[in-house]
Protein backbone atom coordinates (compact mmCIF):
# COMPACT_ATOMS: atom_id res chain seq x y z
CA UNK A 1 0.00 0.00 0.00
CA UNK A 2 1.74 3.79 -0.99
CA UNK A 3 2.40 5.85 1.83
CA UNK A 4 0.17 9.05 2.69
CA UNK A 5 3.04 10.73 2.85
CA UNK A 6 4.66 13.65 0.97
CA UNK A 7 7.80 12.65 -0.73
CA UNK A 8 11.03 14.44 1.16
CA UNK A 9 13.89 15.75 -0.01
CA UNK A 10 17.23 13.95 -0.69
CA UNK A 11 19.28 14.72 2.42
CA UNK A 12 17.28 17.18 4.41
CA UNK A 13 14.23 14.94 5.83
CA UNK A 14 11.70 17.86 4.56
CA UNK A 15 10.29 18.49 0.82
CA UNK A 16 11.33 22.03 1.42
CA UNK A 17 15.05 21.68 1.34
CA UNK A 18 17.12 22.17 5.06
CA UNK A 19 14.99 24.22 7.65
CA UNK A 20 17.55 27.73 8.75
CA UNK A 21 16.00 26.33 12.55
CA UNK A 22 17.81 23.32 12.81
CA UNK A 23 20.69 24.45 10.64
CA UNK A 24 21.26 27.61 13.45
CA UNK A 25 20.99 24.63 15.74
CA UNK A 26 24.58 23.44 14.93
CA UNK A 27 26.12 26.93 13.97
CA UNK A 28 28.57 26.42 17.62
CA UNK A 29 29.36 22.73 16.91
CA UNK A 30 30.68 24.34 13.56
CA UNK A 31 32.35 27.13 15.31
CA UNK A 32 33.74 25.26 18.00
CA UNK A 33 35.16 22.72 15.52
CA UNK A 34 36.79 24.63 12.50
CA UNK A 35 37.23 28.18 14.20
CA UNK A 36 34.74 31.44 13.58
CA UNK A 37 36.81 32.65 11.19
CA UNK A 38 37.54 29.59 8.92
CA UNK A 39 36.39 28.71 5.96
CA UNK A 40 33.93 25.99 7.16
CA UNK A 41 32.14 28.23 9.35
CA UNK A 42 31.28 30.86 6.34
CA UNK A 43 30.18 27.60 4.10
CA UNK A 44 27.89 26.95 6.90
CA UNK A 45 26.96 30.59 7.26
CA UNK A 46 25.77 30.72 3.65
CA UNK A 47 24.22 27.37 4.10
CA UNK A 48 22.09 29.11 6.69
CA UNK A 49 21.23 31.71 4.10
CA UNK A 50 20.57 29.45 1.43
CA UNK A 51 18.04 27.76 3.67
CA UNK A 52 16.39 31.10 4.52
CA UNK A 53 15.75 32.15 0.63
CA UNK A 54 13.90 28.88 0.16
CA UNK A 55 11.28 30.23 2.96
CA UNK A 56 10.57 33.03 1.10
CA UNK A 57 11.18 36.74 0.91
CA UNK A 58 10.16 37.22 4.39
CA UNK A 59 13.38 35.75 5.43
CA UNK A 60 15.28 38.14 3.01
CA UNK A 61 17.11 39.91 6.27
CA UNK A 62 17.91 36.55 7.75
CA UNK A 63 19.63 35.44 4.73
CA UNK A 64 21.26 39.00 3.95
CA UNK A 65 22.70 38.52 7.74
CA UNK A 66 24.11 34.99 6.98
CA UNK A 67 25.47 36.16 3.49
CA UNK A 68 26.92 38.92 5.03
CA UNK A 69 28.39 37.77 7.91
CA UNK A 70 30.17 34.87 5.32
CA UNK A 71 31.37 37.68 2.96
CA UNK A 72 33.01 39.07 5.92
CA UNK A 73 35.23 35.52 6.93
CA UNK A 74 35.98 35.34 3.67
CA UNK A 75 37.01 39.06 3.16
CA UNK A 76 39.02 38.65 6.43
CA UNK A 77 40.97 35.99 5.30
CA UNK A 78 42.91 37.93 2.45
CA UNK A 79 41.98 35.36 -0.12
CA UNK A 80 40.66 36.68 -3.01
CA UNK A 81 38.72 33.32 -4.65
CA UNK A 82 35.89 31.84 -5.95
CA UNK A 83 33.94 31.47 -2.53
CA UNK A 84 33.88 36.18 -3.03
CA UNK A 85 31.98 35.37 -6.54
CA UNK A 86 29.71 32.84 -4.89
CA UNK A 87 28.65 34.88 -1.58
CA UNK A 88 28.09 37.93 -3.60
CA UNK A 89 26.08 36.34 -6.18
CA UNK A 90 23.90 34.94 -3.22
CA UNK A 91 23.85 38.81 -2.34
CA UNK A 92 22.71 39.83 -5.64
CA UNK A 93 20.13 37.25 -5.45
CA UNK A 94 18.58 38.04 -1.98
CA UNK A 95 19.02 42.28 -2.69
CA UNK A 96 17.08 41.71 -5.89
CA UNK A 97 13.92 39.75 -4.50
CA UNK A 98 13.73 42.27 -2.31
CA UNK A 99 13.71 44.91 -4.56
CA UNK A 100 16.92 46.30 -4.01
CA UNK A 101 18.20 46.40 -7.38
CA UNK A 102 20.76 48.70 -7.15
CA UNK A 103 22.49 46.83 -4.40
CA UNK A 104 21.75 43.40 -6.19
CA UNK A 105 23.60 45.47 -9.42
CA UNK A 106 26.66 46.10 -7.49
CA UNK A 107 26.98 42.65 -5.84
CA UNK A 108 26.36 41.04 -9.26
CA UNK A 109 29.33 43.09 -10.66
CA UNK A 110 31.55 42.56 -8.02
CA UNK A 111 30.34 38.58 -8.52
CA UNK A 112 31.32 38.51 -12.05
CA UNK A 113 34.84 40.22 -11.58
CA UNK A 114 35.76 37.75 -8.96
CA UNK A 115 34.56 34.76 -11.44
CA UNK A 116 36.97 36.55 -14.28
CA UNK A 117 39.62 36.48 -12.15
CA UNK A 118 39.67 33.05 -10.63
CA UNK A 119 42.83 31.47 -11.81
CA UNK A 120 41.69 28.18 -10.00
CA UNK A 121 38.47 27.70 -12.30
CA UNK A 122 39.67 29.93 -15.54
CA UNK A 123 36.76 27.94 -17.69
CA UNK A 124 34.15 29.48 -15.44
CA UNK A 125 33.84 32.69 -16.90
CA UNK A 126 33.41 30.16 -20.17
CA UNK A 127 30.20 28.58 -18.55
CA UNK A 128 26.41 29.18 -19.15
CA UNK A 129 25.74 29.97 -15.61
CA UNK A 130 28.30 32.88 -16.06
CA UNK A 131 26.86 34.50 -19.39
CA UNK A 132 23.31 34.02 -17.47
CA UNK A 133 24.58 35.93 -14.54
CA UNK A 134 26.11 38.64 -17.16
CA UNK A 135 22.65 39.15 -18.72
CA UNK A 136 21.13 39.82 -15.40
CA UNK A 137 23.56 42.07 -14.74
CA UNK A 138 23.01 44.09 -17.79
CA UNK A 139 18.86 43.77 -17.18
CA UNK A 140 19.55 44.83 -13.56
CA UNK A 141 21.60 47.88 -14.86
CA UNK A 142 18.52 48.34 -17.67
CA UNK A 143 15.95 47.95 -14.87
CA UNK A 144 17.99 50.80 -12.25
CA UNK A 145 18.46 53.00 -15.77
CA UNK A 146 14.40 53.16 -15.83
CA UNK A 147 14.14 53.62 -12.42
CA UNK A 148 16.58 56.04 -11.16
CA UNK A 149 18.05 57.94 -14.49
CA UNK A 150 21.22 57.31 -16.66
CA UNK A 151 23.82 58.80 -13.90
CA UNK A 152 22.63 56.40 -11.63
CA UNK A 153 22.57 53.12 -13.95
CA UNK A 154 26.45 54.67 -15.33
CA UNK A 155 27.82 54.73 -11.23
CA UNK A 156 26.92 50.77 -12.02
CA UNK A 157 29.51 50.64 -14.45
Amino acid sequence: MPSSEPPRGPSSGDIFGERPEKLITNLDAIKSRYGENSPEHADYLMRIGDAHMTQGSLSNPAALASYEQALKIFSDSGQANAQMGKVYDKLANVKESSDDTRGAAADLARAIEFWQTDETNPDFAQSDYFARRQEDLRRLQGVNQIRYGRAAAMEQQ
